[in-house]
């Protein structure tokens, strides 16, 4: 059986848009920027699905990736640091991850 192109939402779960997110996180200076891409990880990581665990698994296993979000942490923007505490307990949910993570993060 034949796998249909993907649509919708699925057209996000891939490498490309990853690293594009990531690189976003990494180089913008605005905030709207910078909560847009964190929430855009943040849907992508949200639900229990195969697909969401290999983008938290992505995003630890990319160089900066967990450095590219622990900075939002502690922003002094609440909407940023919000969502990159979302992004985080998203990611969490992999129990393969949470010794990485928290190893990265703290």
């Amino acid at each position: 059986m034949a796998k249909e192109d993907p649509e919708g939402v699925d057209w996000l779960y891939n490498q490309k848009s990853l690293q594009m997110y990531l690189s976003l996180l990494r180089c913008s200076k605005k905030d709207a920027t910078l909560e847009a891409c964190c929430g855009a990880l943040q849907n992508l990581t949200a639900s229990k699905t195969h697909l969401s665990t290999l983008m938290s698994q992505s995003i630890i296993q990319k160089p900066h990736g967990l450095s590219d979000i622990s900075h939002l942490l502690i922003s002094r923007n609440p909407g940023l640091q919000k969502t990159a505490m979302s992004l985080v307990g998203n990611m969490s949910r992999v129990s393969s991850l949470r010794g990485i993570m928290g190893k990265s993060l703290l």
